[in-house]
């Protein structure tokens, strides 16, 4: 089965998957969009923050980009690095779309006057490293901190705490690399014209029912894909530890962790009854199933002129996790433990805001932050 026929099977493009930054590319002018640019017989019509020349617009930064591009053959559409963001095709209407319904595809696009011509992304391959874990933990950190050191930008960064570990890391982050930031204390979403136009189609992706949004350019610090490309994901607890002969569900219920109450969730039990199944004949064979369901893991990007910096969201974290000791790496998918142990080394202070326990009650260790009783 080819990667792309293997993910849709086990893991489908639902809601639980989530569209990005916007655009759509057909005959027909959509006057959803604020933006339209016609080239040739084809509209492109987009959100705000897009950058524009005569040829070609784009939007995000090295490993978070989209670039749409036209020529005398067509309009070609590619994804960066990494496609962070589902395309989806209706070949009837002749859309090209990342907001609008159609059959998802994986891959680069070039549209012509008659024909949708898909290139299908390749399969991501694992790399041993042959590293310690001490080695391998020490590239995790840096990985890390290089993202956010190396983002340049002329806009405010704001960060929200969740009380989870993968916000608070990135905090200490911030706090040891003394970068200009506010702390959000406040839920805020801005209402503009593509959002006035588009509320509710973006309610179908969960990611958008609770995301900051500023129309003004603003760059949001987000934790988003932590749990994915840092292995906390419980799909991928429960495959790797089913591989190495252990029951994800039994461990869960005899020792608390931080991730239980979330892997216990009546939908991801569920999902583990469809996982039950799913057999490896290698470690190598494992390791690129997870590699390659991270690599179809859309979730919120750049909308309109808020950037999401997003450090997480590196397929190259989440080979050096699966370069861990099986002891090291289960110690992450159940419990957090590289992640906290990455707090402890940046920001130790910081490492009392993180939850007792992952999405439950996860607000309690920040209150003193959000009443401004306490500062970072």
């Amino acid at each position: 089965m080819d990667r792309q026929a293997r993910i849709a099977t086990v893991y489908p493009l639902d809601d639980h998957r989530q569209t990005i930054m916007f655009f759509s590319i057909s005959k027909q002018q959509n006057n959803d969009f604020p933006n339209h640019i016609k080239w040739g017989e084809f509209y492109v019509d987009f959100d705000n923050g897009w950058t524009i020349t005569a040829n070609l617009i784009s939007k995000g930064y090295p490993g978070k980009s989209c670039e749409i591009r036209y020529s005398d053959t067509g309009i070609e559409l590619t994804s960066g690095q990494r496609q962070t963001f589902p395309i989806f095709i209706d070949s009837e209407t002749f859309v090209v779309s990342n907001l609008l319904p159609g059959n998802s595809f994986l891959g680069n696009v070039t549209i012509t006057s008659t024909a949708i011509i898909t290139t299908s992304a390749d399969a991501i391959k694992f790399k041993k490293l042959n590293l310690t874990d001490d080695l391998i933990i020490n590239q995790i950190d840096a990985t890390i901190e290089n993202t956010i050191l190396n983002f340049k930008t002329d806009s405010p960064i704001k960060l929200f705490l969740t009380g989870g570990v993968d916000t608070v890391l990135l905090a200490s982050y911030v706090i040891k690399n003394k970068i200009p930031y506010e702390l959000v204390t406040y839920e805020h979403f801005d209402l503009d014209y593509f959002m006035c136009h588009n509320r509710s189609k973006l309610k179908k992706f969960w990611a958008y029912k609770s995301m900051h949004y500023w129309k003004s350019q603003t760059v949001l610090l987000s934790g988003a894909n932590g749990d994915e490309m840092m292995l906390r994901n419980p799909y991928d607890a429960f495959v790797i530890l089913k591989y190495f002969g252990e029951d994800l569900v039994a461990e869960c219920l005899k020792k608390h962790y931080y991730h239980n109450s979330h892997f216990l969730k009546s939908h991801n039990l569920a999902e583990f009854e469809n996982l039950s199944s799913v057999t490896f004949e290698n470690e190598t064979q494992l390791k690129e199933f997870v590699l390659n369901r991270n690599a179809s893991d859309f979730q919120h990007w750049h909308l309109g002129n808020t950037v999401t910096l997003t450090p997480f969201d590196n397929l190259d974290l989440t080979n050096l996790m699966l370069n861990l000791s099986y002891l090291a790496l289960r110690s992450q998918l159940l419990d957090a433990s590289i992640t906290k142990e990455l707090i402890t080394r940046t920001a130790p202070a910081l490492l009392k805001y993180v939850s007792k326990d992952k999405n439950s009650n996860n607000f309690d260790n920040i209150a003193n932050l959000f009443e401004g009783i306490e500062s970072l």
